[in-house]
C-alpha cells in the first residue's frame, strides 16, 4: 500500500493520540512543585505590595491608580535537574513516537498490512 501524505498524518494523529495518554498520566511533579511555589511567591508579594502603599500612604507619594507596585522575576527560579529529567522523559517518549510512527508506515509501503490492519495496530500502540 502506498502511503500518501492523508495517510501518513492519520497515522502520526492516532499514535499521538496514545503518546498524548501516556505522557498526561505520569505525573509531572516539577510543575506542580514549581506551580505551588509561583503561587505562594505571589501571595506574598500581594502581602509585601499592601505593606508598601501602606508606606508610601504615609508619606504621600502614592499615585491614583497604583495596583502593581511590588514586582517580580521567575528568571531564576527552578531546578534545572529535575526539568531535564522531565525533557529526559518527555524526548523519549517521542522518540518511541516516531519510531512507532515509522514502524508502521513502512509495513504499510512493503505491503504487510491493509487497512483493515492499520485500524488494528493503531488501536493496539501502546508506550
Amino acid at each position: 500500500m502506498r502511503v500518501t501524505k492523508i495517510i501518513r498524518e492519520y497515522i502520526e494523529s492516532e499514535v499521538n493520540k496514545k503518546y498524548k495518554e501516556k505522557l498526561n498520566s505520569i505525573p509531572n511533579e516539577y510543575k506542580e512543585d514549581y506551580n505551588k511555589m509561583i503561587k505562594e511567591i505571589e501571595k506574598e508579594v500581594e502581602n509585601c505590595s499592601i505593606k508598601v502603599k501602606e508606606i508610601a500612604k504615609k508619606y504621600d507619594m502614592l499615585k491614583e491608580g497604583a495596583n502593581d507596585i511590588v514586582s517580580y522575576s521567575t528568571y531564576y527560579l527552578g531546578n534545572y535537574d529535575r526539568w531535564n529529567d522531565r525533557q529526559n522523559l518527555e524526548r523519549k517518549l517521542k522518540q518511541e513516537r516516531d519510531g512507532k510512527v515509522a514502524e508502521i508506515v513502512l509495513s504499510l509501503e512493503l505491503g504487510d498490512t491493509n487497512k483493515k490492519e492499520l485500524t488494528e495496530i493503531l488501536k493496539n500502540v501502546k508506550f
